[in-house]
């Protein structure tokens, strides 16, 4: 299991900590959110959650000066929604030291919002907070503290919202919210499949058991936010944090290491399965990678931790870690911020032993031919039109794409099937080497279209 972040909650009205149950019933829990954040930093919470929902309710202005309080007493990220209707709001909390922004109403009524918040502060700083009621057998956006059906599909709004650019989404259960009855497990399956940004469970926990059953049921939940069972001192932040760390290290512990006590680690692509390469590991390593989602390795000829990327800028983010069926090696699937290998190749991989003569065709791919045609700019051959083309430079290059395209069309419209894919490869390829004039990778490619694609 990965690490889990808890997200401990305060809505504020009036200045005034309160709770309610299915969001009615509002009640006074305490009347200093200073104090209340202090204990909740202490008591190990990764998240602190300010809901001014007096701002959004009664459409008052935002308590600047409870949040600037909260800031200073605090050094937990603090996550501020309520009452965020415009970017100028979010550039006034900003000022006030505020980096995460969770937006609900407005960004239903004004959902260009989010993307204007995203593309100045960044996806990690945007947060959707989503109300959501199961309405017969749908699932419905709900606004004004749940009272207000929007008609609005929930999964499709979520999957919007992420494209828009929220970095993470606050699914709050109406149905459970302060009942401590448990998350709502099966709303949240329904509502993250094919969701791949950080998601948040929300509304109903009553024990610790319930943020394990949350976490364990749904690996797409990477964080759970409680409010009630934390201001009544129901369920300790610490011992959610104990628990969920002992349950992480059973999952390590099980795995086995050499006598030197390392376990190897083959790095892999997690957009195309490439093999990119192979570093080893220890119990240290791999509780720090797990921790920051980062590669982490143990260098056997330094004898020390070193992080992939640190030197190079060349991160690899974790997707998630796979044990063997004997479980003494690891791979891990990784989105990659550059190469691999520290000579600049996309895969330590790259010196062939042996090819099978008759098995020659299987070793073609789109990223090995993308690799000869890096070979061919950085290495030219007097006969080769690949370099040709890096010598003529980028006008040729262009007008090449240009003459292709039009081929193809041409080929398409005279319904000749043959003759479509022969020109599609030539236009292919010749985008394979502008993508290589620019330094435009494979991978590049495949992370926009991984971004735009919905099932």
């Amino acid at each position: 299991m990965k690490n889990k972040s808890i997200y401990a909650c305060m809505d504020i009205k009036n200045g005034k900590v309160v709770k309610g149950v299915k969001f009615s019933d509002i009640k006074e829990i305490s009347d200093d959110p200073v104090f209340l954040a202090k204990k909740y930093e202490n008591d190990g919470a990764d998240y602190l959650v300010f809901y001014d929902i007096g701002a959004t309710i009664d459409n008052k202005d935002i308590f600047y000066d409870k949040i600037e309080e909260i800031l200073k007493a605090v050094n937990i990220p603090l996550v501020v929604g309520g009452g965020i209707k415009t970017l100028s709001d979010c550039d006034k909390l900003y000022e006030l030291g505020v980096r995460h922004f969770s937006i609900n109403s407005a960004a239903v009524k004004n959902p260009n919002l989010l993307k204007e918040v995203s593309d100045k502060y960044g996806s990690d700083s945007l947060i959707l907070s989503v109300d959501v009621k199961k309405v017969d057998e749908a699932y419905h956006v709900f606004l004004g503290a749940g009272k207000y059906d929007t008609g609005l599909d929930a999964k499709e709004w979520i999957e919007k919202a992420a494209d828009l650019g929220a970095g993470t989404i606050v699914i709050n259960s109406i149905d459970t919210d302060g009942t401590k009855e448990g998350y709502d497990t099966q709303m949240l399956g329904a509502l993250t499949e094919n969701i791949n940004c950080n998601i948040v469970a929300s509304g109903g926990a009553g024990k610790t058991e319930d943020f394990f059953e949350v976490f364990q049921k749904n690996p797409k939940i990477t964080g759970a936010l409680a409010a009630s069972i934390f201001h009544y001192n129901l369920v300790s932040i610490k011992d959610i944090k104990k628990e969920l760390k002992t349950i992480m290290e059973i999952n390590t512990n099980n795995l086995k290491y050499d006598e030197k006590g390392l376990i190897p680690a083959i790095v892999v692509d997690a957009n195309n399965n490439d093999v990119l390469m192979l570093a080893y590991m220890n119990k240290e390593s791999l509780a720090l990678s797990i921790e920051k989602n980062l590669t982490y390795f143990y260098s056997r000829s330094r004898q020390s931790l070193w992080l992939k990327g640190e030197t190079s800028g060349n991160y690899q983010h974790i997707v998630k870690i796979v044990a063997d069926c004997d479980k003494d090696t690891l791979l891990i699937y990784v989105d990659k911020d550059g190469p691999a290998c520290h000579m600049g190749a996309e895969s330590c991989f790259f010196n062939t032993i042996y090819e099978n003569p008759d098995k020659n065709d299987e070793g073609f791919s789109l990223d090995n031919l993308y690799n000869l045609i890096l070979d061919r700019k950085e290495n030219p051959s007097e006969k080769s039109y690949t370099s040709y083309l890096f010598r003529e430079g980028i006008d040729k290059i262009l007008k090449k794409i240009g003459e292709e395209s039009t081929e193809v069309v041409i080929a398409a419209k005279g319904d000749n099937k043959k003759e479509t894919i022969y020109e599609i490869a030539d236009l292919l390829y010749h985008s394979l080497v502008l993508m290589a004039d620019m330094d435009i990778k494979i991978a590049d490619i495949l992370n926009e279209l991984k971004g735009r694609y919905k099932k």
